[in-house]
């Protein structure tokens, strides 16, 4: 992204050249992710509150879902596009939860979540990131808490309780290696 200008864009910069250059049908976009192969990108447009997506490197960009509704104000918490061609989205706003879309677009549903999926202290659910299986994805919450919740059934399971958000997940094996980006902390913990 580049907001220097009036308009914000994404960039797209191939690694054997020196400059980015602007990606047509990408303004005012936020929040971007790609898709599995890296052939699609995703992304959120401010100004119509849509999720869009486009093929790279010159595609015309096709709406994926309104998010409008969604979160109140057309703010995303990241999105994660998986395998099984399902985009899950993380919300800024209130108890909105995680939602989830079909890449091939229609309306977006919410993730079923129990109530004690969230805390009296907490207010976002952001930065999705599915584990390997599809069943778990990882989130970020406002208090800077990590949580794995169950796309199926809801329920969340504590992973890092103060320090940071966003997680990254590598695979390890049987262990995982988990790090924070908000505390600069990592440690390896058993997902499974």
């Amino acid at each position: 992204m580049h907001g220097a200008e009036s308009t914000w864009r994404l960039y797209l910069r191939d690694l054997s050249e020196r400059e980015a250059r602007p990606i047509p049908g990408t303004e005012e976009a936020e929040s971007p992710f790609f898709s599995p192969d890296g052939r699609w990108l995703g992304f959120l447009n401010r100004s119509t509150e849509r999720l869009m997506k486009l093929e790279l490197p010159n595609g015309s960009p096709q709406v994926i879902c309104d998010c409008g509704r969604l979160t109140g104000m057309g703010l995303i918490g990241g999105a994660e596009w998986g395998e099984d061609g399902w985009i899950v989205l993380g919300s800024w706003i209130g108890m909105q939860g995680l939602h989830r879309v079909r890449a091939s677009g229609g309306p977006a549903e919410p993730i079923p979540l129990t109530l004690e999926t969230f805390r009296a202290d907490e207010y976002a659910m952001v930065a999705p990131s599915r584990l390997p299986d599809g069943r778990l994805a990882l989130v970020g919450t406002s208090r800077d808490r990590v949580a794995a919740i169950d796309l199926r059934s809801g329920e969340r399971r504590a992973i890092i309780e103060e320090g940071g958000w966003p997680a990254t997940y590598v695979d390890g094996g049987t262990w995982s290696i988990l790090g924070a980006a908000n505390s600069g902390r990592s440690g390896l913990t058993r997902l499974g």
